[in-house]
C-alpha cells in the first residue's frame, strides 16, 4: 500500500511536469490587485488554480479571494482551491479563503514556507492530501466545523505550528496528518472523531497532553511516535482498536501507537472506557501513574508492556476479569489504590509486584483472583474483609514479608496454595465461614506458630501445613471428617495434635517427620492407618489405635523409634509391609485377636522388643522378614491351646519362649467347634461347625491377607464346602465370624 501511494504521488509529479506547457487554468482574473487563476468545474463553480509555468512568485503576498468571479458575462462561485494551485509560492503570507469554498485539494498549499497563519472557514468540509504539506512558517490555523476529513500529509513539516484545534466536526484524521508538526504543543480532537491514522501526530515534540475522545474506535500505529515530551494521557474511548505493524526488514521489530513516548508518565482511562487495546501503551519506559476507570472490562494483552516504571495504579474496574498479565512482574510498583466499587481482583492481577508493601482491599470485594498477589514479597499484612467470599488458589502465595492476615467472616471458598511459601506468617484464624482448607494451603510457612480452625470446616486437603516447622501444636476440631495426604509432613516442631472425633480419613504421610510429635490418638471412626502416615514421627512415645481401624498399612509407623509400647486392638486384620520398621525403642507388643497378616519387615529390626503378646487364636501369616532382628528367645504370651499352632508356623515358629496366657483361652471357651478337613488338601475342604447359634461369616484370605472367597454358613448348619481349585499353593486363612465367634482357621493347599 505504501510503495503504491509512492508511485501515485511520482506519477503525479510526471504528469504535471509533462503538462507544464498546456493550459492549467481557464482565465485569470485580478482582484484587490493580484492576479488569479481560475479553472471552471460547473457552469456557476470555479475552483483557484495556478498559471502555466507553477512559477514560486505567481502568487504572493497578502492573497484575498474572491466568493465569486464575474466572467464572459456569467457569475462564477468559487467553490474549491484546487490540485496544487498555491503550491510552492514561498512568498506567499496570507490568504482569505472565501465562505463559498468547500474543498482544499491535493497539495494546495504545499510548501508555501512565508504562510504565517490560515483560517478554513466553515464553508470548507474536506482538507486534501498535503494540503499544507510542509508550510513551515505556519503558526496559526483555524479549521472550520464542516470539516469532516483531515488528508494524508495535510499539515505534514508545519515546525511553527503551536496549537491545533480540531473540530466536532471531522470524523477521520488520515496519515502523518501533523507528521513532525514538532513544535505543536496543545492538540483538542473533536469528539466526532473515529479515526487517528498511522504517523498522524508523529515527531510532535512539544506536545505535552493529549485526550483521546470517547468518539475513537481506531488508533493506528505511529499515531502518536516520539512525541517525546508527551507527559500525559487522558484516554476516553470506549472500545478503540490500536493498530501495530512490524517494521518493513525486520518482521520481529513492531511499531505501536506511542513508540517512543519515553517521558509519558501519567495515563489515565476514564470511567467511559470498557477495553484497553492491545499493545496501547506497549514500550513507554516513563510511564509511572495509572488510572483504570470503572467501566473497563478487558484489557488487551501487552497494553503495558515493558512500563517498568510503573509505580502507582488506582484501580477502579468493577469487574474486569481478566488483565491479561499486563501489571505481573511490575517490581516498581509501590502504591495501588483498589476503588470501593470493584467487585472482583482478577486472577494475576499484580503476581510479582515485590514492591507492593500495603494492600487496602475495599468492602466492595467478593472475590480474590488465583494468584492475584502472589509473589509480593513486599507485603508485611493484609486484611480481607467481610464482603470477601471467595480467594483463589495461591492468591497470596510467596508473599515472603507477609506477617499478618485476618480473613473475614463471610470467607467460604479457599483455593489451594492460597499461603504457600508465607515463611514470616507467624498466625492465622481460619474463620467459621470456611469450610474446607484446600491443597498446600500453608505449605512452607515456616514460621507460623499459631492457627485457629474454625467450627465448619470438614477438610484438610493435601500437604496444607506441610513444612511448618514453627507449629508447636494443634486442635482439629470436631466439624475436620477427613485430612489429606501429607498434610503435616515435615511439621518438625508439632508435639501436640489433638484429631477430632469426627475425622474418618488420615491420609498418606499426613504426619511424616513430625519428628517431635509425642502422642497420637486415632479416632474411632477411622479404619485404616494408611501408608507412612506416621512415618520418622521419631520422638512419638504415646499411640492409641481407635476401635475401628482394620488394617495398619506400610510404613505406617516406620522409624518410630520413640515408641515404648503398643497394643494393636482387635479391630485390625492387616499389618503393612514395614509397618514398624525400626521401632528399636519398642519393647511390648500386644497383638489383637483378629490380625490374620503381618507383611514383609513389619517389625523388622524392633530390637528392643522384650515381649511379644499375640491374642490371635492362629498364628497371623507371616514372612521370615516380619521379625527380623528381634530377639526369638523373648516370652511370647499366645493363647494356651494354640501354643503348638505357634510352634508349627514356619515363622512363628522361630521364636523358641511361648508363654500359656490362660487370659486369651477365655475367648475358646465357648460351646462353638470347629473343624477343617481334609488338611492340607489339593484343592477342596469341608469346614465343620458345630454349636452355632446365629448366622456367621466365613471369610477366606489369600497368603498377603486379601479377601477372596466370603461365604455365610446358617444358624444350625454343619459344614460348609471351600473350593480353592484354580488358586495358588500355599496357606490360606479361613475365619468364621459373628458376634460369639472369631476364629481362624489355616488351610494347605499344595
Amino acid at each position: 500500500e505504501k510503495k503504491m501511494k509512492k508511485f501515485l504521488l511520482v506519477l503525479v509529479a510526471l504528469i504535471f511536469a509533462i503538462n507544464l506547457n498546456t493550459q492549467a487554468y481557464s482565465f485569470r482574473e485580478v482582484h484587490n490587485g493580484d492576479t488569479i487563476y481560475y479553472g471552471i468545474t460547473s457552469s456557476t463553480t470555479l475552483e483557484v488554480t495556478y498559471d502555466n509555468s507553477l512559477n514560486s512568485g505567481r502568487y504572493s503576498g497578502t492573497i484575498v479571494i474572491p466568493d465569486s468571479v464575474l466572467h464572459g458575462g456569467v457569475y462564477y462561485k468559487v467553490t474549491s482551491i484546487g490540485m496544487m494551485a498555491f503550491c510552492g509560492c514561498n512568498q506567499l503570507t496570507s490568504v482569505t479563503i472565501p465562505n463559498f469554498v468547500t474543498s482544499i485539494n491535493f497539495a494546495a498549499f504545499n510548501n508555501c514556507y512565508g504562510l504565517t497563519s490560515i483560517t478554513i472557514p466553515d464553508s470548507v468540509t474536506y482538507i486534501g492530501e498535503k494540503a499544507f504539506y510542509n508550510c513551515a512558517g505556519l503558526t496559526s490555523v483555524t479549521i472550520g466545523n464542516s470539516v469532516t476529513s483531515i488528508g494524508e500529509y495535510a499539515f505534514e513539516g508545519c515546525y511553527e505550528l503551536t496549537s491545533i484545534t480540531i473540530p466536532n466536526s471531522v470524523i477521520s484524521i488520515c496519515r502523518r496528518a501533523f507528521y513532525y508538526c514538532s513544535g505543536l504543543s496543545s492538540i483538542t480532537i473533536g469528539t466526532s472523531v473515529t479515526s487517528i491514522g498511522e504517523y498522524a501526530f508523529e515527531g510532535c515534540y512539544e506536545l505535552t497532553s493529549i485526550t483521546i475522545p470517547n468518539s475513537i474506535d481506531s488508533i493506528y500505529h505511529g499515531a502518536f511516535k516520539d512525541c517525546s515530551s508527551l507527559d500525559t494521557v487522558y484516554f476516553n474511548a470506549v472500545n478503540c482498536t490500536m493498530d501495530v505493524i512490524s517494521r518493513e526488514g525486520f518482521p520481529y521489530s513492531y511499531i505501536y501507537p506511542f513508540q517512543g513516548c519515553d517521558n509519558l508518565s501519567i495515563v489515565i482511562f476514564s470511567d467511559l472506557v470498557t477495553n484497553i487495546p492491545p499493545y496501547a501503551f506497549y514500550g513507554c519506559r516513563g510511564l509511572n501513574s495509572l488510572t483504570i476507570g470503572k467501566s473497563v472490562t478487558n484489557i488487551g494483552v501487552y497494553a503495558f508492556q515493558n512500563c517498568n516504571a510503573i509505580n502507582t495504579i488506582n484501580y477502579n474496574a468493577v469487574n474486569c476479569p481478566n488483565l491479561n498479565s499486563n501489571f505481573s512482574n511490575k517490581t516498581t510498583l509501590t502504591t495501588l489504590n483498589i476503588g470501593n466499587q470493584v467487585i472482583t481482583i482478577p486472577n494475576n492481577s499484580f503476581l510479582g509486584c515485590s514492591g507492593l508493601t500495603s494492600i487496602v482491599i475495599p468492602n466492595s470485594v467478593s472475590s480474590i483472583g488465583s494468584s492475584a498477589f502472589s509473589g509480593c514479597s513486599g507485603l508485611t499484612s493484609i486484611v480481607i474483609p467481610n464482603s470477601v467470599s471467595s480467594i483463589g488458589s495461591s492468591a497470596f502465595s510467596d508473599c515472603i514479608g507477609l506477617t499478618s492476615v485476618t480473613i473475614g467472616d463471610s470467607v467460604t471458598t479457599f483455593g489451594n496454595s492460597v499461603f504457600v511459601g508465607c515463611s514470616g506468617l507467624t498466625s492465622i484464624v481460619i474463620p467459621n465461614s470456611i469450610t474446607s482448607i484446600g491443597d498446600s494451603t500453608f505449605y512452607n510457612c515456616s514460621n507460623l506458630t499459631s492457627i485457629t480452625i474454625g467450627n465448619s470446616v470438614t477438610s484438610i486437603g493435601v500437604m496444607a501445613f506441610t513444612s511448618c516447622r514453627g507449629l508447636t501444636s494443634m486442635v482439629i476440631p470436631n466439624s475436620v471428617k477427613s485430612i489429606g495426604k501429607v498434610a503435616f509432613s515435615g511439621c518438625s516442631g508439632l508435639t501436640s495434635i489433638t484429631i477430632g472425633d469426627s475425622v474418618s480419613k488420615i491420609g498418606q504421610s499426613a504426619f511424616y517427620r513430625c519428628s517431635n510429635l509425642t502422642s497420637i490418638t486415632i479416632p474411632n471412626l477411622v479404619t485404616s492407618i494408611e501408608n507412612s502416615t506416621f512415618r520418622d514421627c521419631s520422638g512419638l512415645t504415646s499411640l492409641t489405635i481407635g476401635n475401628s481401624v482394620t488394617s495398619i498399612d506400610d510404613y505406617a509407623f516406620y522409624y518410630c523409634y520413640g515408641l515404648d509400647s503398643i497394643t494393636i486392638p482387635n479391630s485390625i486384620t492387616t499389618i503393612g509391609h514395614s509397618a514398624f520398621y525400626g521401632c528399636s525403642g519398642l519393647s511390648s507388643l500386644s497383638i489383637g485377636n483378629s490380625v490374620n497378616s503381618i507383611g514383609n519387615g513389619a517389625f523388622q529390626n524392633c530390637s528392643g522388643l522384650t515381649v511379644i503378646t499375640c491374642n490371635a487364636i492362629h498364628p497371623p501369616a507371616a514372612f521370615y522378614t516380619s521379625f527380623r532382628s528381634v530377639n526369638y528367645s523373648i516370652p511370647v504370651y499366645v493363647p494356651c491351646n494354640s501354643i503348638n499352632f505357634y510352634k508349627q508356623d514356619l515363622v512363628w515358629g522361630s521364636f523358641t519362649n511361648y508363654k500359656c496366657d490362660i487370659g486369651l483361652d477365655d475367648e475358646l471357651k465357648f460351646s462353638v467347634t470347629v473343624k477343617l478337613y481334609p488338611n492340607p488338601t489339593e484343592e477342596n475342604a469341608k469346614l465343620e461347625v458345630k454349636g452355632l447359634n446365629s448366622d456367621a461369616d466365613v471369610l477366606v484370605y489369600d497368603m498377603i491377607g486379601r479377601v477372596i472367597q466370603k461365604h455365610t454358613i446358617h444358624k444350625g448348619t454343619k459344614d460348609l464346602d471351600i473350593d480353592l481349585s484354580g488358586y495358588a499353593k500355599g496357606v490360606y486363612s479361613i475365619r468364621i465370624v459373628n458376634e460369639s465367634i472369631n476364629q481362624t482357621k489355616k488351610l494347605i493347599v499344595q
